[in-house]
């Protein structure tokens, strides 16, 4: 559904929401669940927990907790926080959602917006797709 390399933008309220950064994820699907790394210009996020779920409305939400590392020169301005993603997969190749930080390490959130790069999208439809088209 979601397996493999995507990329698109990232807006935080660091900034207050105000700067475009690229980011790529990349999605891990395994029979026993699901695992996330997520890398910007300035730090790397690797998932503790993730998982996917179908939501009442019939969407399909990532739940991602994740613990975020700065990467290069970025060591002084950022330090190692947690935080939580919430994805929606709107259709086959574009996930939409928010991101927050466990607030005592670093009090932001902001948007990700993405489009997949490469993998496979369950043979060129989404499960939201399967979903509907099966219940005709």
């Amino acid at each position: 559904m979601i397996n493999g390399l995507w990329s698109g933008t990232l807006v935080s309220s660091h900034d207050q929401y105000s700067k475009q950064m690229p980011v790529t994820v990349e999605f891990r699907q395994y029979l026993s669940g699901l695992r996330v790394h997520f890398h910007s210009q300035t730090s790397a996020s690797g998932s503790l927990f993730a998982g996917i779920v179908e939501e009442d409305n019939g969407m399909f939400n990532i739940y991602c907790v994740y613990r975020n590392e700065p990467m290069g020169g970025a060591r002084g301005q950022l330090s190692i926080h947690h935080g939580t993603m919430i994805l929606t997969l709107e259709e086959p190749n574009r996930i939409e959602g928010f991101y927050f930080n466990y607030p005592p390490e670093r009090a932001t959130d902001g948007r990700i917006h993405l489009a997949r790069v490469r993998g496979v999208s369950g043979h060129g439809t989404s499960l939201n797709e399967r979903k509907t088209s099966t219940s005709n």
